[in-house]
């Protein structure tokens, strides 16, 4: 790997079953708000205030430029998944 490069493994899963997740990589924009805001940039380079408080990383993920132009379906599953991880 070059100098100043991240390598960012993921797991598309397009079985029809059960985790089937290849929705959510439909699209550049998912793709670059999952891989882009949520993993490099939340997880990696900010790890935003301790890598075991995802709800920072999706809150920054929300904010993000890429966010805006995310497929429904894409929204969708990451507001609910913020709901059931963070109930208020």
């Amino acid at each position: 790997m070059l100098e100043g490069q991240t390598k960012i493994t993921a797991t598309i899963d397009n079985s029809g079953g059960k985790f089937d997740n290849r929705y959510l990589f439909s699209a550049t924009s998912n793709v670059k708000n999952l891989l882009g805001a949520h993993e490099k940039i939340g997880h990696g380079q900010k790890v935003l205030f301790d890598n075991t408080r995802t709800q920072n990383v999706h809150e920054y993920q929300f904010k993000h430029d890429s966010w805006k132009n995310t497929t429904q379906p894409f929204k969708d599953y990451y507001k609910y998944m913020y709901k059931a991880l963070y109930p208020k």
